[in-house]
């Protein structure tokens, strides 16, 4: 049946042009004419219909699935997937696949119920190694072609199955945001409950959607994902300011029916909603189409999870030679506080080159009694230098600095060069940054110089360190700053797992190169 875009989709309606995806009937359709015609190159999506006529797992239902296994422990949120920048942040519980049942009745779920109002939605659900015998009710499709399938006697089932195989289950309304899928591998989804609406845009429409490039050589889209005011769920076009190239990309739009099967290329982003209550089921592969994009994405992968988790910070170790407390007496920093040392020769080893510049800001946090124990102005114009610092106390030495750093709480800055803006950011303002980030001990732990691609963010977002926004809402676009930041004005006791541990000082040198 040909789709119809669904109403609340108000601004894709207004959309010209966009394109049906291509329908097929599986008996129509062969696994050489899928390789060449929508896998190989940049492909293309398809949507095939009859080839899970045979399934047992057309009988799964939201009802169906919790009668079974009522009793699992499964994971609902209201935005998927995870972006690292969210305003409001996403909201995640647990909670039993009775229970998600319950909710999808329209029954009071307390847990739920407690939380923000939103359409919560069990997505990447991975059953099959726990229930091994939901395997042997669906198959490979026929058209494709998965080099990451196993041998159905294999037992249990390896992680190419149950790492890459998921289920979704949703009500009317909940949505799984614009992204590309990980890894550099293929997908395809089958339709086994309910109705879902998909709009997909081809790779190279990811400028025009102000989406990075860089995100496809990292193999992951959450870093950006879907930007503010781009949704196809809300009732206007996303702004022509800031997505003045919009209206040059194409999307690509169906809905699936029960039996229906999308297949989405490598790379292809694409943004779905319930209609109704649904079940799908997804598989990621990869074959020769996308082989070596996968591999080097695994590889990207795991070398980012080695560098992303910081070697700091033991609160009782020595930052140059990491010696605890257990073994020498260490002592904190005396002028910013925020590291610490077991000699003065490991003080002298690793002061100048690597936290002399965090340190000269910190200390001039005014009122930040963590960090500080002197808030004199005078601090401004302080030069450092190691011996002058814990073993030897601390001493004014008065130097005049051609920019001098500002005081603030939250902050301390110093301009590396100034900016030619007529006004500073507001609050509401849309910003375009260069940035670098550093923890206290001069380890850089994020850089968009390195995806050289500069990031977009709303800086009333209320997850956004204190201390970075209310930097940037003192520079005029052209300027360049470095910021200091200490813990209670960044991420706090908390920090943020596997890049900034708990209670930890940052540096950020940010360039602003827009304001929209």
């Amino acid at each position: 049946m040909p789709s119809q875009i669904h109403t609340e989709m108000k601004p894709l309606s207004l959309w010209e042009p966009k394109r049906e995806i291509r329908r097929v009937l599986s008996s129509k359709i062969s696994q050489s004419e899928v390789m060449d015609r929508h896998m190989s190159g940049q492909g293309e999506p398809l949507v095939v219909s009859g080839a899970t006529a045979n399934w047992p797992a057309r009988q799964w239902t939201i009802e169906n699935l919790a009668a079974r296994y009522g009793s699992d422990q499964v994971i609902v949120n209201d935005k998927a997937p995870l972006c690292e920048w969210d305003e409001p942040e996403m909201q995640t519980l647990g909670l039993t696949l009775a229970e998600y049942a319950s909710y999808a009745r329209g029954e009071t779920v307390k847990k739920l119920s407690t939380q923000r109002e939103c359409k919560w939605y069990l997505n990447s659900w991975t059953p099959f190694a726990q229930h091994p015998e939901m395997l042997d009710e669906w198959t490979y499709p026929a058209f494709v072609q998965d080099d990451l399938k196993h041998d159905p006697n294999e037992k249990p089932p390896p992680p190419c199955v149950v790492d890459y195989s998921k289920v979704f289950l949703g009500v009317a309304g909940c949505t799984t945001r614009l992204h590309f899928d990980s890894l550099g591998t293929h997908a395809w989804l089958a339709q086994l409950q309910g109705q879902k609406q998909f709009i997909l845009f081809a790779p190279q429409d990811a400028e025009r959607l102000r989406l990075f490039d860089w995100e496809e050589r990292a193999g992951n889209s959450h870093y950006q994902g879907m930007r503010r005011a781009l949704d196809f769920t809300h009732g206007n076009l996303p702004d022509p300011i800031a997505y003045p190239n919009l209206r040059r990309a194409i999307p690509f739009v169906t809905i699936l029916n029960p039996g229906d099967i999308i297949l989405i290329p490598r790379g292809w982003w694409h943004f779905a909603l319930c209609l109704d209550s649904c079940v799908t089921l997804m598989r990621n592969f990869a074959n020769q189409t996308n082989a070596s994009h996968f591999r080097s994405a695994l590889t990207r992968a795991n070398e980012a999870n080695d560098r992303s988790k910081p070697t700091l910070l033991s609160n009782e170790a020595c930052v140059a030679c990491r010696s605890s407390r257990v073994k020498k007496k260490v002592k904190p920093c005396s002028r910013c506080r925020a590291v610490k040392y077991c000699s003065r020769e490991c003080q002298k080893s690793h002061f100048v080159k690597h936290h002399k510049v965090v340190c000269q800001l910190l200390a001039q946090v005014v009122n930040s009694t963590e960090l500080t124990t002197k808030t004199d102005s005078s601090l401004a114009k302080t030069e450092l230098h190691p011996s002058q610092h814990l073993f030897d106390g601390f001493h004014h030495q008065h130097v005049h600095e051609k920019n001098s750093p500002s005081l603030t709480k939250t902050y301390a800055k110093t301009i590396l060069r100034p900016g030619k803006g007529r006004f500073p950011p507001a609050l509401d303002s849309m910003v375009t940054v260069h940035y670098e980030t550093f923890l206290a001990d001069g380890q850089k732990i994020d850089s968009s110089l390195d995806h050289n691609k500069p990031v977009d963010f709303f800086l009333g977002r209320a997850s956004l360190a204190k201390g970075w926004r209310d930097a940037i809402l003192t520079m005029l676009v052209g300027e360049k700053a470095r910021v200091a930041v200490p813990p209670s004005a960044a991420y706090g006791v908390k920090g943020v797992p596997n890049k900034v541990p708990p209670n930890s000082a940052l540096l950020f040198e940010v360039e602003l190169l827009a304001i929209w």
